[in-house]
């Protein structure tokens, strides 16, 4: 198999990728690489090679390390070229000569955020961080790291946190419109002082419950991780990576991790470590055995899947209602990862997707029946229905990333949101190859197509299309199946019903020898056998339309292989 390996005119294994662009390992000089697009804004996520939710984010402040530049206004004294908490000279020395003088920037952002900024003491050991007049917090910069006074309405957390060095990362979260950031050297807790000083570094403003790693940036914003036109990798359960492909999803949730309603419930934001790695999951605690939490401003208008990630705290068993005209539920342990009883029949797909670390993201579809909400308790056992007595006071449990799909049937990835829906645009159409020697042979050429990938919930009377010239006739995979057409569409034969393989990992190959084709389906070769002689000419691209694919692989030879090496390569 290393020699048919070798001779493979396309290999193309997802790993190395930039912006607008996943390469291949095959050929070397870069004409079989893909381009990339998905869309415009930061709502893609993916899980990455530690287990991990990836976001995208962004650095809202400009110059952000530059303190002496516009639009930062300093009254006071700036002395650059310190050493930094990085072992750079990038450091700040900043003094100021009365109260109230401070280094502030002007910015106009609303929803949640989070504002940080790294901090070392020098003559005073205090900082104060404000926002908009409104919200603050007194950070120690010594050897206890401690947090002082915080106030402001819109507040959610405020957190010092140890770079060593004697630098430490302040940050303060909150929920709100905000017009400037300002930071202040103080005396002590509460006592501004008059002439002192501290030394700065690397301030940020990013969307979001926690300070995310820190973006440098001069006159333009500056955005990490998952961007627009990432190809995402996704390590999912593990093992290699996989390309992940998804449809066009918004999630009607306006603040997926924060400004929940609540009924007899006590919530603690950023409480624990995430999916995302991060303390940005909230502890739910119940006041009442009637207690729930759901997101706010949303209700069910439509067909709906909803999902939200689960951690186990005292409590194993969640009761999930679609509280409309008609109350329909599903109950989940957490624990177990099992489902009891399911009550109604609106309610379908049920699925539990192990996150790592205790985590589960458990989902649903609820079919539409009246304006409801999509509410989470705590249950007293496997069969607790809506409107009986749940778990007892005191009970808790982890939570993070509500989601609502409307008009969709599965889950796709996760979607964050700060303060308003996002839509995650498609990945239709967007993997265009400037090489795809196979489809483009001739009549008495010959030629191995290989593809390993996995679809997640394929929907019924829904076109999956891959390698498409963008005609109804011409896709390889359609309504369904795996199939094999010829140009006019009206000649094909089935490959592989996708409904028999949901969830899991195929390998197929195509075997193009002259006009004859065979086909090999997780190391069996079908007994089918088709003759085309008008065989598919010159496919432009991969589309995904209305499934949720993922690719791990996909080879093209010039040759035909035999039928002991297409055994080999598609064999699980």
């Amino acid at each position: 198999m290393t020699t048919a390996l070798e001779s493979a005119s396309l290999v193309m294994i997802p790993s190395g990728y930039e912006e607008g662009m996943l390469g291949s390992l095959q050929p070397l000089d870069g004409t079989g690489d893909f381009t990339f697009t998905r869309g415009s804004n930061l709502s893609a996520t993916r899980v990455n090679e530690q287990g991990l939710i990836e976001k995208g984010y962004e650095n809202l402040l400009l110059q952000s390390n530059n303190f002496n530049t516009s639009p930062w206004t300093t009254a006071g004294t700036l002395t650059p070229n310190q050493t930094g908490y990085d072992g750079s000279t990038n450091a700040w020395l900043y003094e100021k000569s009365a109260a109230f003088q401070q280094v502030g920037q002007l910015i106009s952002q609303s929803g949640v955020l989070t504002f940080s900024v790294y901090l070392k003491a020098g003559s005073y050991e205090w900082v104060r961080l404000r926002i908009s007049n409104l919200e603050n917090a007194y950070y120690h910069l010594t050897e206890d790291g401690s947090l002082g006074s915080v106030a402001g309405g819109g507040v959610i957390s405020a957190k010092i946190d140890s770079v060593g060095n004697e630098w430490y990362r302040c940050s303060i979260s909150v929920n709100s419109a905000i017009s400037d950031v300002k930071i202040y050297p103080a005396l002590g807790n509460n006592d501004m002082g008059t002439i002192g000083t501290i030394y700065i570094q690397d301030a940020q403003i990013n969307q979001g419950l926690v300070a995310y790693p820190y973006l440098e940036t001069t006159t333009t914003s500056a955005k990490g991780d998952i961007l627009e036109n990432t190809p995402r990798i996704d390590y999912t359960g593990g093992g290699a990576g996989s390309l992940l492909l998804e449809p066009s999803r918004a999630n009607s949730v306006v603040n997926s991790e924060y400004n929940f309603i609540l009924s007899n419930t006590i919530i603690e934001y950023n409480n624990a470590i995430s999916p995302e790695g991060y303390q940005n999951a909230f502890k739910s605690t119940a006041t009442s055995n009637s207690s729930f939490t759901r997101p706010a401003n949303i209700n069910l208008t439509a067909a709906s899947n909803v999902s939200v990630f689960l951690k186990h705290g005292n409590n194993s068993w969640f009761n999930i209602i679609y509280a409309g005209d008609v109350n329909a539920y599903f109950n989940f342990n957490i624990l177990t990862g099992e489902f009891g009883t399911n009550v109604g029949s609106s309610t379908s797909n049920l699925k539990a997707e192990d996150y790592g670390n205790g985590w589960w993201r458990v989902s649903a579809m609820f079919d539409y029946i009246g304006n409801g909400s999509f509410r989470v308790y705590m249950a007293s056992s496997g069969t607790t229905g809506f409107g009986q007595a749940g778990a007892p006071i005191g009970s808790y449990f982890y939570g993070y990333g509500y989601q609502v799909e409307q008009n969709a049937a599965y889950p796709t990835s996760y979607i964050p949101t700060y303060g308003t829906s996002q839509t995650r645009a498609g990945e239709n159409s967007a993997i265009e190859l400037s090489v795809l020697d196979f489809f483009s042979l001739g009549t008495s050429e010959s030629g191995t197509f290989f593809i390993e990938t996995k679809y997640v919930n394929a929907e019924s009377n829904n076109r999956v299309t891959t390698f498409s010239q963008g005609g109804s006739g011409n896709n390889l995979w359609t309504n369904d199946n795996f199939q094999i057409r010829n140009t006019e569409g009206s000649d094909y034969f089935l490959v592989q019903n996708i409904n028999d393989v949901i969830d899991n990992y195929i390998k197929i190959i195509i075997r193009k020898n002259g006009t004859t084709y065979n086909v090999f389906v997780n190391g069996t070769k079908s007994s089918t056998t088709a003759t085309i002689t008008n065989p598919l000419r010159w496919f432009e691209y991969i589309a995904l339309w209305e499934n949720k694919q993922m690719l791990k692989q996909m080879i093209e030879f010039p040759t035909a292989l035999t039928d002991s090496e297409c055994i080999a390569l598609t064999t699980i």
